[in-house]
């Protein structure tokens, strides 16, 4: 999804896209999933049949690493799992021309580390695209201790060219969006073991005047995600601080959002949210299950 989302920024800003995934069948999956963006923004109006066919000119889909040999920019979109990662970047400096810059879409892994693998540290950075990929306009660039001066502003340029707007970060665990969610969706899954519902919390959060509230952004880039960095941190966490295990049980029933039709809501085949009593009644067990007597919150009490 993320893969396809970023392809999808790039050919509608005029860029060529090589998109390569490990299969026959993920990349028929890929290619499918630029289409239908293409299509849903033929129907909206924002571009037309002759932009459509220069954007499909403009993209190809492989499975051989070595149809990036000649590319300016590859960015990586892999599992956010270190041991994937490091072995792509590994293949990368191998196949890709040693003047491209290499780039990973890490939500939390350490980027150095990467560029150690890649032989070429300092052509290399994070992009840490928001999903959907090819509509959120938030970029975090992230510079490595190694990266180039002259890579961090090709970055920025790229960015630039494709209507997003970047963020400079260091390396750090979750850069700089992550660690300010991070403790964000923690307040709000508290709340939910003390008495309130994903969908109450999203509607008091929305009507604040935030676009979508945290119980649907997590959904929409996919629960899997923040799982990995929790399981990757569990031996360093405190034992001490309260911790809320509602969002591992989602993951752990393969709810991981939009992407599987289920997390902390259930998506009916048009995509729209609806609340999933499954989730409630999980909320609600979890409560008795703490010795929590459940409580009350009124909209202003969420938002403040």
């Amino acid at each position: 999804y993320m893969g396809s989302g970023i392809a999808a920024a790039m050919l509608s800003s005029g860029i060529n896209v090589v998109l390569v995934e490990c299969d026959a069948a993920a990349r028929d999956r890929a290619r499918a999933l630029v289409e239908d963006i293409q299509n849903r923004d033929l129907r909206s109006g924002r571009i037309d049949e002759a932009e459509v066919e220069r954007q499909r000119l403009r993209f190809a889909a492989d499975i051989q690493m070595s149809a990036l040999s000649g590319v300016d920019l590859c960015i990586e979109a892999v599992v956010e799992d270190m041991a994937v990662k490091v072995d792509i970047f590994r293949q990368l400096g191998d196949v890709c021309d040693p003047q491209a810059i290499l780039a990973s879409n890490t939500s939390f892994l350490d980027i150095d580390q990467l560029a150690d693998a890649s032989g070429r540290p300092e052509r290399v950075l994070g992009l840490h695209f928001f999903g959907p990929a090819n509509r959120m306009r938030l970029l975090e660039i992230v510079r490595g201790q190694r990266t180039a001066s002259e890579v961090l502003a090709t970055a920025l340029a790229v960015a630039k060219r494709i209507g997003k707007q970047p963020v400079v970060s260091g390396v750090c665990d979750g850069f700089i969006a992550n660690r300010i969610m991070q403790v964000y969706r923690q307040q709000c899954e508290f709340m939910l073991e003390e008495g309130a519902f994903p969908d109450a919390v999203d509607a008091a959060m929305e009507a604040f005047g935030f676009p979508m509230g945290p119980f649907a952004v997590v959904d929409m880039a996919g629960l899997d995600i923040s799982w990995a960095r929790r399981k990757r941190l569990a031996p360093m966490r405190d034992s001490a601080l309260r911790y809320s295990r509602l969002a591992d049980q989602l993951c752990e029933e393969g709810r991981f959002g939009r992407k599987t039709k289920a997390g902390w809501y259930r998506y009916d085949g048009a995509g729209t949210r609806l609340a999933d009593p499954a989730v409630e009644a999980m909320i609600t067990a979890t409560s008795q299950l703490n010795k929590m007597t459940r409580m009350s919150f009124s909209a202003e009490q969420i938002q403040f």
